[in-house]
């Protein structure tokens, strides 16, 4: 059942951050505000791209659902959210730059929590172990100050939520002796690292969006795949040491009458 209103909270969110805070604030004055189309390369690249996304993911849900053994709700709803993301920011005439930017920033607002949450719930701890809060901050924060993007107030904010992400990722880290920590900093360091080339302006926006695409394909594909996988590995590692146990004990029993 919340895995059914994560996804509607997702999908009205969405629509509503876009009706009624995005196009509510001028634009006009913003380098991003062309419509994509106008941009054929770049066009055809998150096109052809999202096809493929497409594609992939319901082929793994599919698997996901009527062949895997474990049957995990996170990854589910991490699929779905992604893939409605991609149905709705890459294939239209009018979308514009910024509104795939922005819908960018709230599908990292409610993918970020499910794939930490994973995590977690693989190495028996908690999202609040992990300090969540100084990662979540700055995303929920961002969304609002995205039309302000180039500003100076908009520089400010990038100051201090880096200085809150550290925290994050300086616990994540303290947490290395677990299961697919150093997969996930690399992950994290990964995005930061496209978001600085962003921020200095050291690539153009078509291209940092060219790195985003890749990267949140590569993130959400990773997370999912290698925890999936643990979580199958654990449950046939259970079944065969249950089916052992059972038959040491009608062993046992034959043997003592």
């Amino acid at each position: 059942m919340l895995f059914y209103l994560y996804i509607l909270f997702y999908v009205y969110i969405d629509k509503i951050l876009h009706l009624y805070y995005f196009d509510a604030i001028d634009q006009s004055h913003r380098e991003c505000n062309t419509l994509i189309s106008d941009h054929g390369e770049f066009m055809y690249v998150l096109t052809s791209f999202s096809q493929f996304t497409i594609g992939f993911y319901i082929i793994y849900m599919i698997y996901h659902v009527a062949l895997s053994s474990s049957k995990n709700v996170y990854s589910i709803t991490l699929s779905v959210i992604y893939l409605i993301y991609v149905l709705n920011s890459n294939f239209g005439d009018n979308i514009r730059l910024c509104q795939y930017e922005f819908a960018r920033n709230i599908m990292w607002l409610f993918t970020t929590p499910v794939m930490l949450k994973m995590y977690t719930e693989t190495n028996h701890i908690t999202l609040f172990d992990i300090n969540i809060g100084f990662h979540m901050t700055p995303l929920i924060i961002n969304i609002f100050m995205y039309p302000f993007k180039g500003q100076f107030i908009w520089y400010i904010y990038n100051g201090i939520s880096y200085a809150s992400f550290f925290i994050f990722l300086k616990t994540l880290h303290s947490y290395k002796d677990k299961l697919f920590t150093n997969i996930l900093l690399l992950i994290w360091i990964l995005f930061c690292g496209i978001n600085l080339l962003e921020l200095f302006q050291i690539a153009n926006m078509y291209k940092i969006n060219i790195f985003y695409l890749f990267s949140d394909f590569m993130s959400k594909t990773v997370v999912n795949f290698i925890i999936q996988d643990s979580n199958e590995q654990a449950i046939t590692v259970m079944t065969r040491i249950d089916l052992q146990s059972a038959n040491f004990i009608g062993f046992n029993s034959y043997s003592t009458s």
